[in-house]
């Protein structure tokens, strides 16, 4: 079903500007305290040979990202703290889960740091039934969230295709279209035997141009911890999955 762009987010520097006035190193350090690293793409760095390595989150800077607003047309011609370019302004909603209290806290201090240059984000905290239901259903400004389990592969076609800009069902819920991202997508899945080497130049592509055309703003990723007792022998954990080995473990006691 054809939508118009979004009457705000469709324009690229309204979202370099936001990249730049949020704090992921800060954000990283105070409410995950370090237990995070740097996410400048999609594919994670456990994923090395798909990976690539070379590519930077948005440098923080509130100064640049109101330079980046100003250029664009985006004035607070009354100084009442909000941006304005004809007639309209820089308020948006930003939906996230009410159950995750760490993307509560994040969402406040974004908030805060957009609204410190300009924007006026309005929080809505959601249930999980209902956020799920606005996120599928293409039915908001911002969105806060996360993915997990993502798998070992660097083939993530369900949140870039066109065919999964489907409101109500598809993963594609940024309505982000790219033919070039097509035409990688597809070559990705079609290498010889699916050969790392032959593959990877198609994903670091991918990622170059998710990292310029930015339909998401990456914060970061997660470093999860599990401990357990030294009276087991032969846990080896792995990037993936703590219990991948678990019919190896054994007993020391």
């Amino acid at each position: 079903v054809p939508q118009d762009p979004h009457p705000l987010l469709a324009d690229r520097n309204v979202r370099e500007a936001m990249a730049h006035a949020i704090d992921y190193v800060g954000i990283s350090e105070s409410i995950y305290l370090g237990q995070a690293y740097p996410l400048a793409a999609n594919v994670l760095p456990v994923i090395p040979w798909a990976h690539d390595s070379a590519l930077e989150p948005p440098a923080y800077n509130p100064d640049l990202a109101r330079s980046l607003l100003e250029e664009d047309g985006w004035i607070d011609s009354n100084r009442d703290g909000i941006r304005e370019k004809d007639i309209r302004s820089l308020r948006l909603t930003l939906i996230v889960p009410e159950s995750n209290l760490y993307y509560l806290r994040i969402a406040e201090t974004a908030q805060d740091q957009l609204n410190a240059v300009g924007f006026d984000i309005t929080l809505l905290p959601l249930d999980g039934r209902t956020y799920a239901s606005r996120l599928l259903g293409q039915s908001f400004d911002l969105a806060l969230g996360g993915w997990a389990g993502l798998g070992i592969d660097p083939d993530d076609h369900e949140l870039w295709q066109v065919a999964t800009d489907r409101p109500g069902s598809g993963f594609n819920f940024t309505s982000y279209q790219n033919p070039r991202i097509e035409t990688l997508l597809e070559e990705g899945t079609r290498g010889p035997a699916c050969d790392p080497q032959t593959r990877a130049p198609i994903y670091r592509e991918i990622q170059q141009i998710l990292h310029n055309d930015m339909p998401y703003l990456f914060l970061a990723g997660i470093v999860r911890n599990t401990g357990y007792t030294n009276a087991w022998g032969g846990v080896e954990p792995g990037p993936w999955d703590f219990y991948h080995n678990v019919q190896e473990w054994y007993s020391l006691r």
